[in-house]
């Protein structure tokens, strides 16, 4: 009797139980007549389900897929059955495609659990229980943890390798650690350049459209969807735009981490896109020298962009991106290095332009005036040559020297910084030199020789015999014994022919 009662309880818990109800992955398991399934990520707006059953769509009397994102309340989805796949007289192959909900939008690279179940005419039950890894499966990606914990990576697995990505922006989220004085942790998705990070790309119709990898089944696409799954699924992202040897995977990276870690200080401050890019790429360790004939060539043309039209960035335009440049390269001469890092804090200003004016000394927009002169003297050719990351020379370009600033006051720190030198080129952080005078120089000491009697002369050696090696001793012994006993032998036999 109380094992009937066990059994009728564990009967009604299972029943009980809605389906799908556990947040673990579930494993694949089917029975009754569906033999086979699969699913497709229609990056960012949908999944393709596919199932496959031994009956003809006449005899299916029902369809249902039970879909559950991780901890998140399962969603039941009815299959209309009036436009399968395919069929036959033994077998239906439906297609269901979920469109993602904007409230229910799904995290990167974690499970979709979803339980296919149908019932035929005769009330015959089967179903299909299985998970999928959400991912965008236009690329197989490669996910790389950063053992000091600080950038983590998710590339393309055909891609570089993430180790030699880390390793090439290593300088500069260092750097930029140190003038912000704290750290911070990024997961960054790295998207390259022939993979279009929102997941649409255009049709025919100029529509924008999401399409599926396998099927090519597409969607109507939002650009702004991936983004809001990146953000929900903790990652940073960033877009390659260019691809192969020239490619700007480290420039890209650095200005993620320039506007990740100033956000809190430029949070309301009105900062201007010139100045976040410039910076950005100021901090690349590469030399920018070739960025400075696009902008001599725009202020020789007249076609360079007026103060307004550099607050906006304008993406993808090579000269806007120049001239952003040459802005900041221009403040670090004018006050820097150091005084161009504490401007971009903004510690005590309610503004940018505030705390412009405070640093320079002039409102921001004499700027672009003074930079059109600037950009062609001997000053502006060392200027974009530098990169922050170089040491301190003896040499007369950026060199440790002690330079006038606009402040009049000569400052001693470890940090280089750019500041106008009396030589028109650039410096690094002033330091006080001794001017270099005439010193004669010693004569190379002469060499008087010695008396021959007076040179150690070393006893001569004579050099070893051949008797000397014990093995050879040993030889010539034995050939003494034997000649000797030859001997003793002839004489006895001599001895018995006499007698």
């Amino acid at each position: 009797m109380i094992v009937r009662i066990i059994a009728i309880l564990l009967a009604v818990c299972a029943f009980a139980q809605p389906m799908l109800a556990q947040e673990e992955t579930e494993e694949a398991f089917s029975e009754g007549f569906i033999f086979k399934w699969d699913s497709e990520v229609i990056f960012p707006m949908g999944i393709r389900f596919t199932a496959s059953f031994l009956r003809p769509v006449a005899e299916i009397s029902s369809i249902n897929l039970t879909i559950q994102l991780e901890g998140e309340a399962a969603i039941t989805e009815t299959v209309p059955l009036d436009e399968p796949v395919s069929e036959g007289d033994n077998f239906t192959d439906i297609a269901f495609i979920w469109e993602i909900p904007p409230d229910r939008l799904p995290r990167l690279f974690r499970d979709i659990n979803f339980e296919w179940e149908a019932v035929d005419n005769n009330g015959d039950r089967t179903i299909a229980r299985d998970s999928l890894v959400f991912s965008d499966q236009r690329v197989e990606w490669e996910q790389s943890e950063d053992a000091a914990g600080f950038i983590d990576l998710t590339v393309r697995a055909d891609g570089a390798s993430p180790a030699q990505i880390r390793q090439s922006v290593l300088l500069a989220y260092n750097l930029i650690s140190a003038k912000v004085g704290r750290v911070q942790p990024l997961n960054i998705l790295l998207y390259e350049a022939d993979l279009p990070a929102s997941g649409c790309t255009r049709d025919a119709n100029n529509d924008l459209i999401a399409t599926g990898p396998i099927s090519a089944t597409t969607l109507l696409c939002d650009p702004l969807r991936a983004a809001s799954i990146f953000q929900r699924s903790g990652f940073d992202w960033v877009q390659v735009t260019r691809s192969g040897a020239t490619g700007n995977t480290a420039g890209a990276l650095i200005g993620l981490f320039t506007q990740r870690f100033y956000e809190s200080a430029w949070l309301d401050k009105d900062v201007p896109d010139w100045f976040k890019i410039g910076l950005a790429q100021f901090y690349a360790p590469s030399s920018k020298s070739m960025l400075l004939n696009s902008v001599r060539s725009a202020a020789r043309n007249d076609t360079s962009y007026s103060f307004d039209e550099m607050a906006v960035e304008k993406a993808g335009d090579a000269l806007w991106q120049a001239q952003s440049y040459a802005m900041v390269v221009y403040i670090a001469d004018r006050i820097g290095v150091d005084s161009l890092f504490q401007l971009a804090n903004i510690r005590d200003a309610e503004s940018f332009s505030e705390a412009y004016q405070t640093s320079v000394g002039q409102v921001a927009s004499a700027l672009l005036p003074n930079l059109s002169r600037w950009i062609f003297t001997s000053g502006a050719e060392s200027a974009f040559t530098y990169t922050p990351y170089q040491p301190a020379t003896s040499t007369p370009t950026l060199t440790a020297t002690s330079t006038p600033t606009t402040t009049a006051t000569a400052t001693l720190t470890e940090t280089p910084t750019l500041t106008p030198s009396v030589t028109g080129v650039l410096s690094a952080t002033p330091t006080l030199t001794r001017t270099p005078s005439r010193t004669p120089t010693p004569l190379p000491p002469s060499v008087t020789p010695r008396p021959a009697n007076s040179l150690f002369t070393p006893t001569p050696i004579p050099p070893p015999s051949v008797l000397d090696d014990p093995v050879t001793q040993q030889g010539v012994l034995a050939i003494l014994l034997i000649a000797l006993a030859a001997v003793g032998l002839v004489y006895l036999i001599m001895r018995r022919r006499g007698n």
